[in-house]
Formats: structure tokens, sequence, C-alpha cells
């Protein structure tokens, strides 16, 4: 009799504590899809929450700025995540289905303007505000920038010859002789449109 009424005992207390534990917030169909720009716990890879990082988006995109992406978010959940590209963006010079990592560079390019060397001077720079596009750019091309010599200028193109398009700026660290230094050096001269 006593096993009995322990037994009840011990089932009831398993069904109240089986009903009354907290539950995970249910999110609406109308929150889906939202992206917010402000970090919290859960953007950072909190215990509810998948992994977030945060990708710059520039160029020919609705809002262009820094915005939190899923971990594992391709270039087009990027762009979408910027409010989407503008009519005159040209989607079909990028690869939409790229993955992208934390602290990446989406550039969206827009109408062809000439060429992305400039009118022929010596060096482009800043100033000018025409970078090299790294994945048309001749290896001639490439060695006006500053920084970059005729060995890393042909490593550059033979790189890209082998293994295709430049997705992102950072991808130059692909490249033999080109660390974190040299990339930063780089970053106002050169663009992956």
């Amino acid at each position: 009799m006593l096993a009995a009424l322990l037994l009840i005992t011990a089932m009831g207390a398993g069904v109240f504590f089986g009903l009354w534990r907290p539950r995970p917030p249910q999110v609406s169909s109308a929150e889906e899809g939202v992206v917010s720009l402000e970090p919290t716990e859960l953007d950072k890879g909190g215990a509810l929450g998948e992994a977030r990082i945060m990708v710059h988006v520039s160029g020919r995109v609705l809002k262009p700025g820094l915005v939190w992406v899923h971990a594992d978010a391709r270039v087009g959940d990027v762009i979408m995540a910027a409010g989407g590209a503008l009519s005159d963006a040209r989607l079909g010079d990028i690869n939409l289905a790229a993955p992208v990592v934390d602290g990446g560079q989406v550039m969206v390019p827009g109408p062809r303007t000439g060429s992305a060397t400039g009118d022929g001077g010596d060096q482009i720079g800043p100033a000018t505000d025409h970078r090299v596009n790294i994945n048309q750019a001749t290896s001639q091309e490439l060695e006006r920038v500053p920084g970059l010599g005729p060995v890393l200028a042909r490593r550059i193109v033979d790189y890209r010859d082998a293994n295709g398009l430049f997705y992102v700026v950072e991808d130059l660290l692909d490249v033999s002789g080109i660390g974190e230094k040299k990339l930063a050096g780089l970053r106002d001269y050169v663009a992956v449109p």
C-alpha cells in the first residue's frame, strides 16, 4: 500500500513539473525575416539562438552598412538583409550563393562607368574613387596598385585563373604572399564588384 502511494505521488509530481516547466518563446510569423542591426545575446550566439555574424554591405543596396545575419548566410542573404538590391545593381556579376564570413564585406556593383583603373595615370588611389576590379584586372593593371609589384600581381591573376573569381576582397588572403597586413594596405585600392 505504501509503495502504491509513493508511486502515485511520484507520477503526480512528474506530471506537475512536466506541465509547468518553462517553454521557449513562440515567434509569430510577422517577426520572421526581420533583421535587427542591434546585436542581442542571441545574435552573438546565445543559448536559445543560432550564431550570427556581422557583415558590411556596400554598393547598390537599399540600406548599405552593417547587418547581422546567420553564421551560414550567403551573399544573397546579406543583400536581402540590407533591404535588397537597387534596380541598377549588377547581381549577375557576383556569386549570390557564396558564403560570407564574420567581419566580411559584400560589394554590390552598379552600372559600368568605364575603366576600373582610371584615366591612364601612373597610380590609382582612394582619392580617384576608382578601385581596381581584381576579377578583371590584368597583371599590368594590378602592378599599378600601391603595394603590389609584378610578382604579387602575377600571383593574383594566376590564382584567379586557377580557382575562379574572388567573391570578397578577403579572398586575396588565399594568394601566396598576401597576409592580413598586406591586405589592409590594399583595401582602398582594390574591389570585388
